[in-house]
């Protein structure tokens, strides 16, 4: 069985697809970044990083339908969280004042933070806890990599979560 880089259940050129689509999103992702850092480019890069969140969305429930065995639950289970938090943003956005734009930015971040250590939590209990797996790491070695990927975003989004946690300061 050939592995690709984050869909393998997929096959044929839909994998491709679906994995370039999630490239290219990081790739907007990381160029958001780069224009968000300066006043002039700001707007560019606010454009770069809505593109890039259209197109993973896209990728992922393209990826998602096709998956066999596709239920509508998983739509729902995609959708809901998505237009909760959606739906917390606008309010966020729409009750804070410029003076409490700091405050904002702060809890938002501590969201990401969250968000981080729960994709962490989730990967590892995919994964299981590395008690049944095979000590040949040359065979596992993405399980490995994937479980040091894990723990590295728990740590990071821990830092995160509690570093910019408004209830903190």
């Amino acid at each position: 069985m050939t592995s690709t880089l984050l869909i393998a259940p997929l096959a044929g050129s839909l994998v491709n697809f679906v994995n370039a689509s999630f490239i290219v999103a990081g790739l907007l992702f990381i160029f958001a970044l780069a224009g968000l850092s300066k006043f002039e480019t700001s707007k560019k890069g606010n454009a770069y990083g809505i593109l890039g969140m259209v197109i993973a969305i896209v990728a992922t429930i393209v990826a998602l339908v096709k998956l066999p065995g596709y239920s509508p639950v998983s739509i729902v289970l995609l959708f809901i969280p998505m237009l909760i938090g959606g739906a917390f943003g606008v309010w966020k956005a729409v009750k804070v004042e410029m003076t409490g734009m700091p405050e904002l930015i702060a809890q938002l971040h501590s969201f990401v933070g969250l968000a981080a250590v729960l994709i962490g939590f989730n990967a590892f209990a995919e994964e299981g806890t590395g008690a049944s797996r095979d000590l040949d790491w040359h065979l596992h070695w993405r399980s490995y990599l994937h479980g040091i990927a894990g723990g590295l975003g728990q740590a990071l989004g821990q830092s995160r979560f509690k570093a910019t946690d408004p209830a903190r300061s």
